[in-house]
């Protein structure tokens, strides 16, 4: 049987491998293969007033000629592409966060809004659509009864 100490020492000499394995892992450039054509999804903020709905997205690095916006009935449509900048050949990883490529957004709008005058802005890589709701229209019936 093995004694307290027997399994104390192989637990440190297991802690030890661990920690060796792991600062090596860590100091070692790694080549992460990129698909430049992965889909990715900016985050989206979407808000009202009373008179129009916003929706902002986070939209850093795109170009303005990149960015599509349509609404079709009450569903707002955003699609666009961020192109990376820097050649992917000969690069070696450190660490990896950024998407590029490809996205899409579809946002179901939560009002009736007026489709000739939604404006769009793009600003330091902040896509901000204004979409001014639409009026109710109050229709006076004449009773023409009794």
């Amino acid at each position: 049987m093995r004694s307290p100490t027997d399994i104390e020492e192989e637990i440190k000499k297991v802690h030890e491998q661990f920690k060796h394995l792991m600062d090596s892992f860590l100091q070692t450039p790694l080549l992460i293969p990129r698909v430049m054509e992965e889909r990715w999804v900016p985050d989206m903020d979407v808000f009202e007033t009373d008179e129009a709905v916003y929706v902002i997205i986070d939209a850093a690095g795109l170009k303005k000629e990149n960015i599509d916006i349509t609404l079709e009935g009450d569903v707002l449509k955003i699609s666009g592409k961020r192109e990376d900048r820097f050649p992917t050949s000969e690069r070696r990883y450190h660490q990896v966060e950024l998407h590029y490529g490809p996205f899409s957004r579809s946002y179901r709008l939560p009002c009736p809004v007026e489709a000739e005058k939604v404006s769009a802005s793009y600003k330091n890589g902040i896509l901000e659509i204004k979409l001014p709701k639409r009026k109710p229209v109050i229709k006076m019936i004449k009773n023409e009864g009794e």
